[in-house]
C-alpha cells in the first residue's frame, strides 16, 4: 500500500512504499520535500466508514498515484575544471555513453558523496578501459642533399664576385658621366660670361676711337690768334 502524505503547500499526494525517506518533488507545485516513511493522511474510505457525514462523497477524488519524478541534483567535475550540473542520473549516464564521462571523473549528488564515476556506475568498468592505440611507425628519414662539387662552389664564388664588381663599375660609370655633364656646363657657363664680356670690352673699345681729337695750337699762341679773328676792323 503506498504512502499517503501532503506536500510542504498542502496538496495530497500518493507515493509508493519504496519511496519512503527520498526526496520527492510534488508534480503540482514542484516543491521537494523528503517522502515520510508513514501515511499522514487517512485513506477516503477509512473517513467515510467513521461516518464523516454527507459531505465526504463531495471531497475530491484521490489522486493517483504517480512515480516521483527523477532529482536533478547530480553534478561532475569536467576536464577543464568547472563543475557541470544539476542534472539527472539519466543525463550522466548519456554522457557516459556519449565518452564525456569516463571512469576517473569526479561525480557527486546531494546524497552522495564525491566519488569516481566507476564507483557509482558499474557500466564504466569496461567503457574506461583504456583503447590500445596502434604504434606509430616514425616517418622515413629523407636523404640528406648531395655535397657541392668544390668547383663548382668556386664558379659559384666567382660568379657572385664578377656581378659585385660589374655593379660597382656601373656606378662608378654612372657617377663619372653626372661629373662630366657638370664640367661640361660649367666651361659652357664660363664661355658664354667671357664672350660678353669681351663683346663689352670691344664696344668700349669702338666708341673711343670715333671721337675727334683738339686742333694743336698755331705758334704757341692760340688765344691771341682766336682773339684777333673775333675783333672788328677798326674805322679811319
Amino acid at each position: 500500500m503506498g504512502i499517503r502524505c501532503y506536500c510542504p503547500q498542502g496538496h495530497k499526494l500518493n507515493v509508493k512504499a519504496e519511496q519512503a525517506g527520498k526526496i520527492g518533488i510534488c508534480p503540482k507545485c514542484k516543491v521537494r520535500f523528503q517522502i515520510p516513511f508513514e501515511s499522514t493522511r487517512q485513506s477516503h474510505s477509512h473517513k467515510s466508514d467513521s461516518g464523516a457525514g454527507p459531505d465526504a462523497a463531495a471531497q475530491p477524488a484521490p489522486v493517483p498515484e504517480q512515480p516521483a519524478p527523477e532529482p536533478a541534483d547530480w553534478y561532475i567535475l569536467g576536464g577543464d575544471g568547472r563543475e557541470y550540473g544539476p542534472v539527472k542520473k539519466s543525463v550522466i549516464k548519456e554522457w557516459i555513453a556519449e565518452h564525456r564521462v569516463v571512469g576517473e571523473t569526479v561525480v557527486w549528488s546531494r546524497q552522495t558523496p564525491k566519488r569516481e564515476a566507476r564507483e557509482i556506475f558499474p557500466e564504466l568498468g569496461a567503457a574506461s578501459a583504456p583503447v590500445p592505440v596502434p604504434p606509430v611507425s616514425a616517418p622515413a628519414a629523407e636523404p640528406a642533399p648531395a655535397p657541392v662539387p668544390a668547383d663548382e662552389l668556386d664558379a659559384l664564388r666567382q660568379a657572385a664576385r664578377d656581378s659585385q664588381k660589374s655593379a660597382l663599375q656601373k656606378r662608378s660609370g654612372l657617377n663619372r658621366k653626372k661629373k662630366n655633364r657638370r664640367d661640361l656646363l660649367i666651361v659652357i657657363t664660363l664661355s658664354v660670361v667671357i664672350v660678353f664680356l669681351l663683346g663689352i670690352l670691344i664696344a668700349l673699345l669702338a666708341g673711343g676711337a670715333d671721337k675727334p681729337e683738339p686742333a694743336p695750337p698755331q705758334n704757341g699762341h692760340p688765344a691771341a690768334s682766336a682773339s684777333a679773328e673775333a675783333a672788328p676792323p677798326q674805322q679811319k
